[in-house]
């Protein structure tokens, strides 16, 4: 027979989930139809909304990770949000296949907290980019433990384009910007009709 503290333990975890599963992925959702019509909303506004949206989900995914998992065994966070975040798209683009490697297979990342969100806004900026602009059927995201770095690779199978005509965006640059900020490289390797790989290499 359950205890009382068992039940009430199933209860956060359900409630956790329901949080995420429901209100973070319809935020997610609305993100991603806001970024669709980005050229139609004031440059503004449109900052104002994207800033809204990911503070609202920020705040319900620590929310239920804090009532769905106990703080002394949430390990290794940086890998459980970008778990979290493949998991948010999948679900959102069911047609589209994410996949997820790590090497080894059992890797601990303890990055320090600025380290960790700015890693996963340029994660979600590059994934919304191929969504937005490759169309693909496969995107895939493998992160490679070193001594004292460690590498993130994100392929896709989309459009591609020609690295000589390609002009970089706002985002891409705030992205490079970033990982540069956090004592990395990032890289991008594309080919018309072959796809892009965006190889991250950052020190720990």
């Amino acid at each position: 027979m359950k205890t009382k503290t068992e039940i009430q333990l199933e209860e956060r975890s359900k409630i956790g989930r329901q949080l995420h599963d429901l209100v973070a992925n319809q935020l997610l959702h609305l993100q991603f139809l806001v970024l669709k019509s980005e050229k139609e909303i004031n440059k503004e506004s449109f900052a104002r909304i994207t800033e809204e949206i990911e503070l609202i989900r920020n705040q319900v995914r620590h929310f239920s990770h804090q009532i769905s998992i106990p703080e002394p065994n949430f390990k290794d966070g940086f890998i459980e949000s970008v778990k979290d975040l493949l998991l948010d798209y999948a679900y959102l683009f069911p047609d589209i296949v994410f996949e997820f490697n790590l090497f080894p297979k059992k890797i601990v990342l303890d990055l320090p907290y600025t380290k960790h969100q700015e890693l996963i806004v340029v994660l979600k900026e590059l994934i919304q980019n191929a969504l937005q602009h490759g169309q693909p059927k496969m995107i895939e995201l493998s992160i490679t433990d070193f001594d004292d770095e460690f590498n993130i690779m994100l392929e896709d199978d989309g459009k591609g384009f020609n690295l000589d005509h390609k002009v970089e965006g706002i985002g891409l640059l705030n992205c490079k910007n970033r990982i540069e900020n956090n004592e990395g490289t990032l890289i991008i390797d594309s080919l018309l009709n072959r796809g892009t790989a965006i190889n991250i290499t950052v020190k720990k």
